[in-house]
């Protein structure tokens, strides 16, 4: 492995987030492959077109590892985004598009992005809310009882719940 690939693996293994990065002691290793603010424009581009395509395909994962790179560039591709595979996924989909809202509030994809995720915890406790048989096991019984849940879909009743609460205006 050249050292210009292993240093882009270890900037998309933080999320191309240099506090990441800094925290976990990887920044002396990943400017000694070569990292530098040089490649890091591309880098982060192919990282977030990669975690797009893998949320649409259902991959919690890659939500995740849009809200660690802060990547409010993905806000457009997840607004577009139509399916959702269960209610699990749709859930993490809102919390996802309100995290990156925080960090482009100022903006109005900011703003369509936290009025979206709000729209869709509404619209997840106004009917039955459906959980495909692999996503049940992602909740653990100790986040059950943490959450005073007597199952998956009263988990996310309760947490939609609560970010509507947080997020009010």
């Amino acid at each position: 492995m050249s050292n210009l690939v292993r240093a882009r693996q270890i900037f998309w293994d933080y999320a191309c987030n240099h506090f990441h990065l800094d925290r976990d002691g990887q920044l002396a290793e990943y400017v000694e492959a070569g990292g530098c603010k040089e490649h890091e424009a591309e880098w982060r581009h192919e990282y977030i077109l990669n975690k797009v395509a893998e949320a649409q395909a259902h991959d919690k994962n890659a939500l995740f590892g849009l809200q660690v790179a802060e990547a409010v560039e993905a806000i457009p591709s997840l607004l577009l985004m139509e399916d959702f595979g269960d209610d699990y996924f749709r859930f993490w989909h809102a919390f996802t598009l309100n995290h990156l809202a925080k960090f482009a509030s100022n903006s109005a994809t900011g703003k369509q992005a936290k009025n979206a995720a709000i729209e869709t915890w509404r619209e997840l406790l106004s009917r039955p809310i459906l959980i495909a048989q692999r996503n049940r096991h992602r909740v653990s019984a100790e986040v059950l009882e943490m959450w005073k849940a007597q199952s998956v879909e009263e988990y996310l009743r309760n947490y939609c719940l609560r970010l509507l609460e947080e997020n009010s205006v």
